[in-house]
């Protein structure tokens, strides 16, 4: 993926002479254009730009007539830009951005990655002498952004973060839209990303503030952006929400047998299936996973497994019964009895599940489990970091409102809450809505997913389902529901046709 860097610069000549060749040299990523946009400065901005874009064609210089704000220089230099990514940060740069190829990969599934300061695993290098003014200036942010929340349609809770990196369509699209020209440009841009309905993932950050020189003052600009609050929301009033619905259709349980591994192929091919989560410990993954290069369509998942079949490591016979295979039952023992101890043997298990599909050629591209037990507290914690171990950019949490029809499902509903917020958190998305469970129960399967396609919500919605063939030698109470979700998956694609 091509990458643009925009730095908006005003008498920003002392930052430019030290970060400029970091840029053009030892940076994590090639630029393939630094454009720096000099804001009517008033010192030698302009000609360190120029000298060093005699020594690298890449960089590039876009003078504003007079000091026109940072808001109007960043959507010039985004207006400017060329490549498919674009990267906003200051000139200072401050931040480190050893993590900046992972963030290239989540913009595979997100239309902006921001770098949010408030995330717990975010970490701050600041000198003594700095002190005061950084606590000071977090806690104004901490209070600012909390009623920025309340007013705006913003889920961040770091609007003014200097690093920003988004698609092209999206920095064009602010480029032309954006009227805000102080600091609180950053709030314009994120209450128009939720009325465009497009996805933001916040990222932690590591910043180092011993070269750093804020053009912010506190007080003055403080009260601009407070005042610039209430004219935006008057504005955002009369901005169409354009959050159009955007849907994925995810087959669960992929290698469990082959009928019903052929099954869910059917279903993509002739269906509304979109994606697919495989059981890698399950005897016929092996054999149908290769069928899956034939269909380069459908996303392909882990679907974790700690309740059905054999365990692949040693660690992992302590949650398989007598009989040597794992149980829905028999995991729940496990887990009332140790919680601490099925964590680590979740560990091991479900990386070696991981590793059997990467051996196999398949990089997946989201994370679930059955009977969703990665949500489970003791457990998240896992499911995560093997998502930032092998790059996983999506993973599940089933806000399943059907949930609430069954008390003995409300614990699932407040663990998946907290562990889509865990996600978030590290930089993992998740779906803003989750359903299916209706398609569980429902005895007319097919009006069961009409009445759930038609009620979907803006945003981006994870439908799950368990279409397949009837495997008479499978013990699956759900044999006839696979048939009946299969038929209702493809009449519902017929119908749309």
């Amino acid at each position: 993926m091509r990458l643009s860097v925009v730095i908006p610069a005003y008498n920003e000549a002392e930052n430019l002479t030290r970060t400029l060749p970091q840029l053009c040299g030892d940076f994590p990523v090639r630029p393939d254009e630094i454009i720096v946009v000099d804001d009517g400065s008033r010192d030698d901005t302009a000609a360190v730009v120029q000298r060093a874009a005699a020594n690298d064609a890449r960089v590039r210089l876009v003078q504003l007539p007079r000091n026109m704000g940072k808001g109007a220089a960043v959507r010039a230099g985004l207006a400017a830009s060329t490549s498919d990514a674009v990267l906003y940060t200051d000139a200072d740069l401050i931040y480190h951005f050893s993590d900046l190829p992972r963030w290239l990969t989540l913009l595979e599934h997100a239309d902006v990655v921001n770098g949010n300061r408030r995330l717990p695993d975010s970490v701050f290098l600041v000198p003594t002498r700095l002190f005061p003014y950084v606590v000071k200036r977090a806690r104004i942010g901490l209070l600012f952004n909390a009623v920025v929340r309340c007013l705006l349609p913003i889920r961040t809770t770091d609007t003014q973060s200097g690093l920003k990196l988004m698609r092209r369509a999206v920095a064009q699209r602010f480029a032309a839209s954006g009227t805000v020209n102080d600091f609180s440009f950053d709030v314009e841009f994120c209450a128009l990303l939720g009325r465009w309905g497009s996805r933001l993932v916040d990222v932690p950050v590591r910043l180092d503030y011993r070269d750093e020189i804020s053009r912010v003052r506190l007080v003055r600009d403080g009260w601009r952006m407070w005042c610039q609050l209430w004219r935006l929301r008057r504005r955002l009033r009369d901005v169409r929400c354009e959050a159009e619905p955007q849907l994925t259709v995810t087959a669960d349980d992929f290698g469990i047998s082959e009928p019903v591994s052929r099954g869910i192929l059917e279903a993509h091919t002739d269906g509304l299936v979109t994606a697919t989560s495989v059981m890698t410990n399950m005897p016929a993954a092996a054999t149908m996973v290769p069928s899956l290069a034939a269909h380069p369509q459908l996303q392909v998942g882990i679907h974790l497994n700690a309740t059905a079949g054999v365990p692949l490591t040693s660690e992992g016979q302590w949650l398989a019964d007598a009989a040597g295979t794992m149980s829905r039952r028999h995991f729940l023992w496990c887990y009332i009895a140790s919680p601490r101890r099925t964590g680590r043997v979740l560990a091991l298990e479900w990386r070696a599940q991981m590793e059997r599909l990467i051996v196999w050629g398949v990089k997946p591209t989201h994370l679930d489990s059955h009977h969703h037990v990665h949500i489970f507290p003791g457990v998240r914690r896992v499911a995560l970091a093997l998502a930032q171990r092998y790059g996983i950019a999506r993973v599940r949490a089933p806000l399943d409102r059907d949930f609430l029809c069954s008390p003995t499902k409300w614990p699932l509903l407040w663990w998946a809450r907290t562990f889509a917020r865990m996600a978030r958190q590290v930089g993992i998305a998740v779906a803003d809505h989750f359903c299916g469970g209706r398609l569980l129960t429902a005895t007319d399967k097919t009006a069961a997913l009409q009445a759930l396609l038609s009620a979907l919500a803006p945003g981006h919605t994870e439908l799950y389902c368990h279409p397949g063939h009837a495997d008479p030698a499978l013990p699956d109470p759900y044999r006839d529901g696979r048939v009946a979700e299969l038929a209702a998956l493809k009449a519902a694609k017929s119908a749309a046709v």
